[in-house]
């Protein structure tokens, strides 16, 4: 046992495949020594890949809210141009179908104090 030749070894392992399964005994007690696992590499990917899409999906929310509040104010000038030209064309107030009460999404005195913050 004594006179075992180191390339003998390596020959061996190498043509059995065990020289692969070493190599991987060995990562794993690495991993295990270091704390870090293949499950929790994985883990970590998956939290920053959801973390990725949750940004995504907020910054498409945000367009897609600051598009409906363009559009709802341009509606509103408009309803008023027109509700304008009406009164001055001679039509009655009472004459006129009133503004439909839009749902708001923050309270008034809330975006005087947002835009007061700005």
């Amino acid at each position: 046992m004594k006179n075992i030749d180191p390339a003998l070894v390596i020959a061996l392992l190498g043509a059995g495949g065990l020289g692969a399964f070493v190599k991987d005994i060995f990562e794993g007690l690495w991993k295990l020594r270091s704390g870090v696992s293949a499950r929790e590499t994985k883990r970590r990917i998956d939290v920053v890949q959801q973390r990725d899409e949750a940004y995504t999906r907020l910054e498409q929310e945000r367009d897609r809210a600051d598009r409906a509040e363009r559009n709802v104010a341009a509606l509103r000038e408009y309803v008023t141009d027109l509700r304008i030209q009406l009164r001055t064309a001679g039509v009655q107030r009472n004459e006129i179908a009133p503004q439909p009460d839009l749902e708001r999404t923050l309270d008034r005195n809330e975006v005087r104090r947002i835009i007061d913050k700005e």
